[in-house]
């Protein structure tokens, strides 16, 4: 089904909700002008039934994303999968084309960078350009560009946003495929490699260390340290736990 039609069948549902809206109000006496309790209810669940109905299209024209069909892995690949959690498709929310949908179901292949889109007959790979950010289950990630604007950044692509604010900690995860001969055969090892970021407007700074964020965010490093020292924070036993809290307490200084 065309864009253009979903907007239609969207709208007319809608249309029907407002003289659905308009009748109950002039049926009434003169002297009242709100809506009963009822009428109210069932053009709220009018409305809600009309979202669903819209986005309940989209899961059944997965097509109109115009992307390629999926790669495929080999069989012997060993330790850990190419897939961003685990190897199987959940339910997730996608910006594309700024268009906003969800109740869609995909899948994060972090050693092709590239985001899936099943529509239970199909696996579409999503056009990148058209990608702005998608969620899968409650973890949101965001799609970056490099320019000559961003400095520090590993590469384009889409980073894992750990924490949101005026200052974002943003996480890479890159899976590389390696080759191993064991006796006589091949098999394929998925090596991992993470790094993080503290993303202020248009720059990417890289964490590479422990005293990197404190220098990064280094208006407040004496509020910080305080702060590390009162929650007992450890670098080096939970990087991203730690990482995540300063990032938000800095945050929540500077509103």
């Amino acid at each position: 089904m065309p864009s253009i039609n979903r907007r239609i069948i969207f709208f007319f549902c809608l249309f029907a909700l407002h003289a659905l809206s308009t009748k109950a109000q002039t049926t009434r006496q003169p002297a009242i002008s709100t809506l009963s309790a009822k009428d109210s209810l069932l053009i709220k669940n009018g409305k809600a039934s009309a979202l669903k109905l819209y986005e309940m299209g989209i899961g059944s024209q997965a097509g109109k994303f115009n992307g390629s069909q999926a790669p495929s892995y080999k069989p012997a690949i060993i330790e850990k999968n190419p897939y961003y959690a685990i190897a199987a498709f959940k339910e997730g929310s996608i910006d594309y084309e700024n268009m906003h949908y969800n109740q869609v179901r995909l899948m994060y292949d972090e050693v092709a960078d590239i985001v899936l889109l099943n529509d239970s007959t199909h696996q579409i790979q999503l056009i990148k350009e058209k990608l702005k950010s998608f969620t899968i289950g409650s973890d949101k990630f965001i799609n970056i560009w490099v320019d000559s604007n961003v400095t520090n950044l590993y590469a384009s692509g889409y980073y894992q946003a750990l924490a949101e604010g005026p200052i974002s900690l943003l996480k890479k995860e890159v899976k590389k495929i390696r080759e191993r001969i064991i006796g006589t055969e091949i098999f394929y090892q998925i090596d991992v490699a993470t790094d993080y970021y503290v993303k202020e407007k248009q720059n990417l700074y890289l964490i590479d260390g422990k005293k990197a964020i404190i220098k990064i965010l280094n208006n407040k490093s004496q509020e910080l340290k305080k702060y590390i020292n009162s929650e007992r924070l450890n670098y080096n036993k939970d990087k991203e736990t730690m990482l995540i809290k300063v990032v938000n307490y800095y945050n929540l200084l500077n509103n």
